[in-house]
């Protein structure tokens, strides 16, 4: 049976444990999500301390995570529908944000989510884009989206319409007077939507969501209105709102009041995120019986923390207390469109961001105590968001919690209204997890969509496909190989053409190989290998911009580019300088990030590149979303002959077994695989594929195995297609998730 890693709860008032548990299996409607990163509310603690909701031990809880997808129940939808409106969960593909269960299932340990793996309704969850945000930043948003849209639902707003105007030109700066766009809205658009406390995250939402129901034409919101504290004042303008007020200024509610008038707009609407009612009753005081037509109707307020007992009562004033409707099937249906729907669609379209940025406090499992601790103690009076498999963990500001049950939400307290409002900066991943041990940057492995489906085991998929190309610096060529059928080299000019039909039939990745044809293009330093103008940087810029959704590898070598034709810099009596190489491959791998591949791959076979890679890419910034491929079981042989033949690389003298692996050194291999993981890498790949199947990962068949299957199929020995497909499946069969192919066109049409 599978088992997990569970942050347990064993006692009221008892810290949590680390226990192993049994991974369960997602029942229908459900998500088996791997949990990436979590966010603690102030809840949690007293759930903890008290017992809150709980009725057996032991238990998992928790609320707010961040994670990705690995396995669906019946009734998930897993492929896009006629419409192709809602959302969809692909294992191994769909990133989402999700807002854990547990309380709306006793408490069943299965659905805390305070462990590595745990089970959502699917309507709980919200799928992320595919680039973007971060596992700490998605983890902040669930409760941040669910209030203030709740809210809105329950004072009677109508919900905006499906045109969503750009970010860019809707957020204004703090203070800003709007009072000339306010007249032209004037007609019908004579309403204000005012936020409180709208610094916290929360809040920052709650002006985001309100800057949309402004820009809803159909609404009949005319600006947005917010209170935070002085230091805060500016961002929270950045996010929407037409006018920021201190909440801490003694006069802060006759400020807001002549404001709405100044601007000729009523305040009917109050969403209170954080902060006292009696100030956002006495602003919407001012205005009952002030708005011709609508005598009959009461303001509204909306309050995210509990509404305390003696708060007074108003006439023409309704406060209602935030919290998800307690019947099932309403529940899941507002889920759905709150976060499936609304959440999905403005994070896409960029119309939505989390906020506000949350700040690293410590990582694992382990860590959630002490920043309950914390928490409770009120030092910073924040949340803290933790991440497990080796990522980073936040501290996230101010999310509120929420619960279904009426008769329980009173012991919750004022917890939510006490929590401060204020800005932070982030901890970068890399000022956390370089000293000593740079294995720990795993970001990279799995940053992009197609780089985290390679870390699944599955059957021949095109996914799991890198078709090389080698690239000339004349434009204009195509030229065929001889000893590689249907290959040819190509220049910029021939790339688009050819790739357009292969990347319409499904193809994701290719690996690039220069191949420099000029005179005076190689050196012994191999110094065309980075130039700006060279063909690979060129390729990469060409086809990033041409093809987005393409995935891009980076062959790094120096053997192209070297007039010698070796894989690095020699030393005068022509043996191989370990560290000149090492240095020169490692600047050449971060030019080709920089210009924007996905991946760069080193096959030189230096001792000591790998890290030397990484570091570079932690200092330039880029470690966590370039993946680190590295060719760490090559083994030499005489199976890369068409190889050198296409790429120019047969060395002028001698052979490359002194940096090559001996054909029959597993124990080497194995050697080199374990020095590289630690260096950084995040896949290794093994060549020739067909004769090292004990130990691939990923896995190159090289030229001389393609042209080997090509010789036999040409001589009616086999058929070529049913050969090639059995040389691939013996790859896979000995644990390869990822294939460098030159069947790839091929592949593309069978696996269609």
């Amino acid at each position: 049976m599978a088992t997990h890693l569970a942050a347990v709860s064993l006692a009221k008032g008892e810290p949590f444990e680390v226990q192993t548990r049994p991974t369960p299996k997602p029942g229908p409607g459900e998500l088996l999500i791997e949990v990436k990163s979590v966010a603690l509310n102030p809840a949690d603690g007293i759930m903890r301390a008290q017992g809150l909701f709980i009725p057996a031990y032991p238990t998992v809880i928790g609320f707010d995570i961040s994670g990705l997808v690995i396995e669906v129940g019946e009734n998930v939808p897993v492929g896009a529908t006629d419409e192709g409106l809602g959302p969809v969960f692909r294992p191994g593909f769909t990133r989402v944000a999700a807002y854990a269960a547990s309380v709306w299932r006793s408490c069943a340990p299965d659905y805390g989510a305070f462990q590595e793996r745990c089970l959502v309704p699917w309507q709980h969850a919200l799928p992320l884009p595919d680039e973007g945000i971060s596992w700490n930043q998605a983890a902040t948003l669930p409760v941040a989206v669910e209030v203030p849209l709740n809210a809105w639902d329950l004072m009677g707003v109508s919900r905006m319409g499906e045109a969503i105007v750009s970010s860019s030109s809707s957020a204004v700066s703090a203070g800003a007077d709007t009072s000339g766009e306010v007249q032209q809205n004037k007609e019908h658009k004579r309403d204000v939507l005012l936020i409180w406390g709208a610094s916290s995250s929360v809040g920052t939402m709650g002006v985001q969501t309100a800057r949309l129901l402004r820009e809803d034409r159909d609404s009949s919101f005319a600006a947005v209105y917010a209170t935070a504290g002085a230091a805060n004042r500016k961002y929270v303008g950045t996010l929407g709102a037409d006018r920021v007020f201190d909440y801490k200024e003694p006069q802060v509610v006759d400020a807001i009041v002549s404001a709405a008038r100044e601007d000729g707009l009523v305040i009917r609407h109050c969403f209170l995120a954080t902060g006292q009612l009696a100030q956002c009753q006495a602003v919407l005081k001012a205005f009952i019986g002030k708005d011709q037509g609508r005598e009959g109707q009461k303001a509204k307020i909306g309050s995210a923390p509990v509404i305390p007992s003696g708060a007074e009562e108003i006439d023409g004033i309704e406060t209602i207390f935030v919290v998800p409707p307690t019947d099932e099937s309403e529940r899941l249906a507002q889920y759905q469109y709150w976060l499936g729907t609304w959440a999905r669609k403005n994070l896409a379209n960029g119309t939505i961001r989390p906020s506000p940025e949350p700040r690293v406090v410590g990582k694992g499992l382990e860590a959630i105590n002490a920043g309950l601790d914390e928490l409770l103690r009120g030092i910073d009076n924040r949340l803290i968001s933790q991440q497990l498999n080796m990522s980073f963990s936040n501290l996230v500001s101010d999310l509120a919690f929420r619960d279904t049950h009426d008769d329980r939400s009173s012991q919750i307290s004022h917890v939510r209204s006490q929590a401060t409002a204020r800005s932070c900066t982030s901890t970068t991943a890399t000022s956390v997890s370089i000293s000593g041990d740079i294995s720990s940057q795993l970001h990279s492995g799995y940053s992009h969509p197609l780089s985290r489906s390679w870390q699944a085991e599955r059957q021949l998929t095109k996914e799991m496909l890198i078709y090389p190309l080698f690239i000339t610096d004349n434009p204009d060529e195509e030229t065929p190989i001889p000893s590689l059928p249907n290959q040819y080299r190509r220049g910029l000019n021939r790339l688009v053409p050819y790739l357009k039909p292969l990347v319409q039939k499904g193809l994701r990745s290719v690996i690039l190989f220069g191949v420099p044809l000029h005179p005076s293009a190689k050196d012994a330093l191999g110094t065309a290998a980075d130039d700006p103008s060279g063909p690979v940087v060129q390729a990469i810029r060409l086809l990033r911009s041409r093809f987005p959704q393409l995935y891009i590898v980076t062959d790094v070598c120096l053997c192209e580019y070297t007039s010698h034709g070796h894989c690095g810099i020699l030393r005068e009596d022509g043996t191989l300088d370990n560290a000149q190489s090492v240095d020169r491959i490692s600047d050449v791998a971060i030019a080709y990030a920089a210009a924007g591949a996905h991946c760069v791959a080193p096959s030189d076979m230096n001792d000591g590149r790998v890290r030397a890679i990484k570091l570079k890419l932690i200092e330039a910034g880029m470690a966590h979303r370039v993946l680190l491929m590295s060719y760490s079981a090559k083994f030499s042989g005489c199976l890369y002959g068409p190889f050198r033949d296409a790429a120019g690389s047969v060395p002028s003298f001698g052979d490359r077994r002194c940096y090559q692996l001996p054909p029959g050194g597993r124990g080497l291999a194995r050697r080199a695989i374990k020095r590289d993981i630690g260096e950084g890498a995040d896949i290794i790949m093994v060549k020739p594929a067909n004769l090292a199947q004990d130990l691939p990962i990923a896995a190159y068949q090289v030229s001389g195995e393609y042209a080997m299957i090509h010789a036999g199929a040409k001589a009616g020995v086999f058929d070529l297609k049913a050969m090639a497909f059995e040389s691939t499946e013996g790859i896979l069969r000995a644990g390869a998730g990822i294939v460098v192919s030159y069947f790839v066109p091929e592949f593309l049409d069978w696996l269609s």
